[in-house]
């Protein structure tokens, strides 16, 4: 029997999500999830919409699967594997993982105190909507790269890595900002539900925040 959480992370971040719409080969290989364990998933929506918030980092594919298997299906409001991979169930999971300890969260804190300018440069992507091209000769946008904290988009300009990153790091600026009881704390707090958009952080919003407090 196949498990599920090593076939289905393999799979995500083997990057096939991107093309299931063509009806690619690996086709086969969902039809071997449904019938090992029956579990009435869309694999070709499931495996985007996980791709969609962590990029493919392996560590969260691999820990939002294993949240759906283990803790999701089987719950009060996810009863089984059919009510559990959904795009519900798959939210919940985000949920659970975003406010969890884990080595990735305390290594990525741990590599902010480190480095206080990655701290200083992912702020400002998220706070203020820095834009940042990429320079292959700017020795903190490696180490962000190196780590994985952030990456490279197609328009050339360094983005955080991920939105699961993104929300994280969000909170963990957001819970700074309140020890100081800043501008920008209150006005994200009073704002918090127009920041984050379907689990999304609204960058537009909040650096459109962070200026009204300048």
């Amino acid at each position: 029997m196949v498990d599920i959480t090593d076939k289905l992370t393999q799979y995500i971040f083997a990057g096939v999500c991107k093309n299931l719409s063509e009806g690619s080969a690996e086709t086969g290989m969902l039809n071997e999830y449904e019938e090992d364990f029956r579990t009435g998933m869309d694999i070709g929506a499931m495996a985007g919409l996980i791709y969609d918030y962590t990029s493919g980092y392996p560590f969260l594919v691999s820990r939002i699967c294993k949240l759906l298997d283990e803790r999701i299906a089987g719950s009060a409001v996810f009863p089984d594997k059919k009510s559990a991979w959904t795009r519900e169930g798959m939210l919940e999971a985000v949920h659970l993982l975003l406010n969890e300890k884990n080595t990735l969260f305390e290594s990525l804190t741990g590599k902010l105190k480190d480095y206080p300018y990655l701290h200083d440069m992912l702020s400002a992507l998220l706070f203020q909507g820095r834009v940042i091209p990429y320079n292959p000769d700017d020795e903190n946008i490696d180490v962000a790269l190196m780590f994985g904290f952030a990456k490279v988009g197609n328009s050339g300009f360094v983005t955080v890595a991920n939105r699961i990153f993104e929300m994280r790091l969000y909170n963990l600026f957001l819970a700074e900002e309140r020890t100081g009881d800043s501008e920008i704390y209150k006005a994200a707090e009073k704002g918090r539900n127009m920041f984050i958009q379907d689990g999304r952080l609204n960058m537009r919003c909040t650096a459109h925040a962070v200026e009204i407090c300048r």
